[in-house]
């Protein structure tokens, strides 16, 4: 019988500069090339994924977006989705919406410090922290939306 090794890829197989070293690329396929059953689980996407770790062999599926896709690495079929169904996704949505709008109801205004050395004269401004959690909001939405998916 033989074991496959599934590695995260960042904190693991991933360097500071978010790429595989040519090290770590030599030892897994050589590995790999000796029988062993390799693959990586992350957080990324497929097109993010395979361009940090250009150079290493991993000819077993991926899995993308912490299991919700699961990949053929070298055809790039998809070979399994997660996805949420629709009612539970519009649901989460709903409950995500009315936590922000609550906390952002409570919470004080605070004040925009200019960002940019072109800006410095520029006076800062009170703004609401409603609209920053709006923001943030529809950002949370948007991901929840279409990396996670919506059947």
């Amino acid at each position: 019988m033989k074991t496959l090794y599934v590695s995260d890829l960042d904190g693991t197989l991933l360097r500071s500069d978010q790429k595989t070293s040519k090290y770590t690329n030599r030892i897994v396929n050589q590995l790999v090339e000796n029988g062993m059953l390799f693959s990586y689980a992350t957080a990324r996407s497929y097109y993010t994924a395979h361009k940090v770790t250009a150079g290493m062999t991993a000819a077993f599926p991926t899995v993308l977006y912490n299991g919700v896709f699961v990949q053929d690495n070298a055809t790039r079929e998809m070979l399994m989705t997660n996805l949420f169904a629709r009612k539970k996704a519009v649901d989460l949505i709903r409950e995500l919406t009315d936590s922000f709008k609550r906390r952002a109801s409570s919470a004080a205004p605070t004040t925009a410090i200019p960002k940019t050395e072109k800006d410095s004269t520029a006076k800062p401004t009170e703004v609401s922290i409603q609209n920053s959690a709006g923001c943030i909001l529809s950002e949370l939405c948007f991901l929840i939306y279409n990396a996670f998916g919506v059947q």
